[in-house]
């Protein structure tokens, strides 16, 4: 396993930042980059399906939302989870 120093100079950031976050919230530098790295892969799984499924709809006005919104807003993927529940597949209703 990494330590926090390879990871922080890998990431390209000041160590400062992250120990001063860290001291701010009390707990160790290892948790802050932790934390950053699920909130960033959570974020991505979300909007790489909602892109894909865009894409597979031809919905070309939402794939440029989605992919802007990938980038620009840091939302944590909830405008991609809110575009899944919209468009999501109707099961059709079996006849009984």
């Amino acid at each position: 396993m990494a330590d926090a120093s390879s990871l922080m100079s890998g990431l390209g950031q000041s160590t400062d930042v992250y120990t001063t976050v860290a001291n701010y919230l009390g707990v160790s530098v290892e948790t802050v980059i932790y934390v950053i790295l699920i909130v960033l892969v959570w974020k991505l799984i979300w909007y790489g399906l909602a892109i894909y499924k865009s894409i597979e709809k031809k919905q070309k006005i939402w794939f440029v939302v989605l992919f802007l919104g990938t980038f620009i807003f840091n939302d944590l993927g909830i405008l991609a989870i809110i575009y899944l529940i919209i468009y999501r597949d109707k099961k059709p209703k079996r006849k009984r």
